[in-house]
């Protein structure tokens, strides 16, 4: 757990983030893209309620909140994918983050694939 309350799985079948304590939430990351070319940004939440999050690629942030829709439940039978961003990146490490503005809806899997 880290110390604002994140808890990052080390189960296939639970969900890749999910942070019980109070906002704003912040989870970041590192990808390593192989080669440059247009790469689409998408992931898997769900949310009972509207729980919007930031994303922020290489330190810009995307200009639309997402995950703002409910799916219905926190359940994986309510797990929804959402696209986040598309963006042109050149080869080598990339860092993206999620920052809640509200509570943080649970993250089940987040995806990274190129379009060209």
């Amino acid at each position: 757990m880290s110390p604002d309350g994140a808890k990052f799985t080390r189960r296939a079948d639970h969900s890749v983030i999910f942070r019980d304590g109070p906002p704003p939430g912040a989870a970041e990351y590192e990808v390593t893209i192989p080669e440059a070319g247009l790469y689409e940004f998408s992931l898997v939440y769900a949310s009972a309620d509207s729980r919007p999050l930031r994303f922020f690629l290489n330190g810009r942030e995307a200009p639309h909140a997402i995950c703002a829709e409910p799916t219905g439940g926190f359940t994986e039978a309510h797990q929804r994918w959402a696209p986040v961003a598309q963006s042109r990146l050149n080869a080598g490490v990339q860092s993206f983050a999620l920052v809640s503005v509200r509570e943080f809806p649970v993250v089940r899997m987040i995806r990274v694939v190129r379009q060209d």
